[in-house]
């Protein structure tokens, strides 16, 4: 009889405790439910704007390369101005670059190159400022090109900035500068760029590679 009246008591317990509580276990199991449908929502979402963005880049590069120029400056400005936060935003600044420098329109190439130079994460920024200087010097702005690589940290691009360094001294006349710079290219242990090419340069120039 007391283990009935034991079970009776904790029963009774519980309903108490239930209509206490009630509303903060419901509560409780709403706002659970809200937070996993918010999540997969972002989720979604984000996948999605992942997407468009790249359908939108893939339709920059097939009009860039079409020639298409004020269908591949739509493009760009769309992932500039809607997806500022991708990849593809830094990525479009370099296409459309491109597009300008076969039109023939070296003010325009160097403005979007800058504009991308301004945005981009560290490794694009290297990238975006040697085309940068080559526009320059392809341009006849020998200085200006001088200038843009005017860089302390370039990491794994050394041998790129300074192989462009000979060239810029090249147009300038200064042969020995030149030699100099291109062999300060070769002395790069790890670096990104055309050793073999560089040596054709200082054989240009009457010299051998060390």
């Amino acid at each position: 009889m007391s283990d009935y009246t034991t079970e009776e008591e904790e029963l009774e317990k519980l309903k108490h405790w239930w209509n206490d509580n009630k509303w903060l276990v419901i509560t409780g199991l709403v706002a659970g439910a809200g937070l996993l449908y918010g999540y997969n929502w972002y989720k979604d979402m984000t996948q999605t704007r992942a997407q468009t963005a790249s359908t939108a880049y893939a339709e920059l590069l097939s009009a860039v390369e079409a020639g298409n120029r004020d269908e591949a400056i739509n493009l760009a400005t769309l992932l500039k101005d809607e997806f500022s936060a991708t990849p593809y935003d830094e990525q479009a600044g370099l296409a459309l670059a491109k597009l300008h420098i076969d039109a023939g329109d070296t003010d325009a190439a160097v403005a979007a190159l800058r504009e991308t130079l301004d945005s981009a994460s560290e490794e694009l920024a290297h990238v975006a400022r040697l085309r940068l200087a080559r526009v320059q010097l392809a341009s006849g702005d020998v200085d200006s090109a001088w200038q843009t690589l005017q860089v302390n940290d370039v990491s794994e691009f050394a041998m790129l900035y300074d192989e462009l360094r000979g060239d810029i001294l090249v147009a300038r006349g200064d042969t020995q500068g030149a030699i100099e710079q291109y062999r300060k290219a070769l002395s790069h242990p790890v670096a990104i760029g055309d050793a073999e090419y560089i040596e054709i340069k200082l054989q240009n120039l009457g010299v051998l590679a060390d």
